[in-house]
């Protein structure tokens, strides 16, 4: 025993509920069913508002729903008959985070994504068995095997790159399907206590689905200021041509869509002033697509500046800039450029 507790941590493939020599081939197998909302007591829109994400952005058929363990482990997780715990500092971690997001359901902004703190990476984990009556067995670098009879107490800890929060979920909904058998530890209890948490999130938060269209303006992937003269999009009468001429209005948005320069847009239009100040200014709960962390900070605070400021700094002036026509050069005749026609 003092051997295999020198190891480095274990991978989970290295675990079997085979005897010797019997096949236990390496299968996949997903944390969470991919038919969540019909499965859980809760939606997964739940499990997002509460760990600070966006809504839609865990994907249940990616890597981080994933684990690759022998398929003697797999039948046994499908029974819901192993729960893996990480360590208590973190799911204290992850409860402090979960407490403050629930005070804002009024201002989704403000949650804290639970990869602020809980970075993606490798965590360990403690294997609970929840009546497995089976030996387990540790497959150690040499061939040898290490076995552990019911209840399986002392085991090694195993590492995962899986989702802590995925993970998590899958151990709380195992303790909870099993609540016949006592609890081992209050750590236990405490991700009972996370599953408690996420059966009721924000009406307001889950009665909107097109939650991308209440994005931050500067989070948009797609060019605001090139949408908001597409011609498609935009009426003729709040463009004004610059030259005068008469063209009808298909060929005018013709002409506005391969040639914008020559066209200039009327700044007293009072529709036009309305727009351009709702999108720069609109307040919104939600980001969209944020690579990291550090983007997130940087959005909050991009929305915590006025109108005025955000006109003055952000370089708006710069990106309508394909869009406007440049002010004329007044020539005169000293000028060498100018020319008789």
């Amino acid at each position: 025993m003092g051997a295999l507790r020198d190891l480095p941590l274990l991978d989970l493939t290295q675990l079997t509920a085979c005897e010797p020599g019997a096949e236990d081939p390496i299968e996949r197998f997903y944390l969470n069913s991919l038919n969540f909302d019909k499965e859980m007591a809760f939606p997964l829109y739940a499990l997002e508002f509460y760990a600070g994400l966006n809504r839609g952005e865990l994907k249940l058929k990616m890597s981080p729903n994933i684990i690759h363990v022998r398929s003697s482990i797999k039948a046994l997780m499908e029974e819901r008959k192993l729960a893996l715990i990480p360590r208590e500092e973190v799911v204290m971690k992850l409860l402090e985070i979960h407490k403050h997001n629930e005070k804002c359901e009024r201002s989704w902004y403000d949650r804290i994504r639970y990869t602020e703190s809980l970075n993606q990476q490798e965590y360990d984990y403690s294997l609970r068995s929840i009546d497995v009556k089976t030996p387990l067995s540790v497959i150690l670098p040499d061939g040898t095997r290490q076995t552990y009879q019911s209840p399986h107490k002392d085991m090694p800890r195993f590492r995962s790159s899986a989702s802590l929060l995925l993970i998590l979920c899958n151990a709380a909904r195992n303790l909870f399907n099993k609540l016949a058998f006592p609890l081992r530890s209050n750590l236990e209890g405490e991700v009972l206590g996370l599953l408690i948490a996420w059966i009721a999130p924000p009406t307001e938060f889950s009665s909107k689905p097109d939650w991308q269209e209440l994005t931050h303006p500067f989070e948009r992937t797609s060019d605001l200021i090139k949408d908001l003269f597409d011609p498609k999009e935009d009426s003729v009468p709040d463009l004004i041509p610059d030259t005068g001429s008469s063209l009808s209005e298909s060929s005018l948005a013709t002409e506005l869509a391969l040639h914008p320069e020559e066209w200039i847009q009327n700044p007293g239009t009072t529709r036009w002033a309305r727009r351009i100040k709702k999108i720069i200014g609109r307040n919104l709960p939600f980001e969209q697509e944020v690579t990291n962390d550090k983007q997130v900070v940087s959005y909050a605070k991009e929305k915590c500046r006025s109108y005025e400021e955000v006109t003055r700094t952000s370089r708006v002036s710069v990106r309508f800039a394909p869009y406007l026509r440049r002010k004329p050069k007044k020539r005169t005749r000293d000028d060498i450029s100018f020319k008789f026609i």
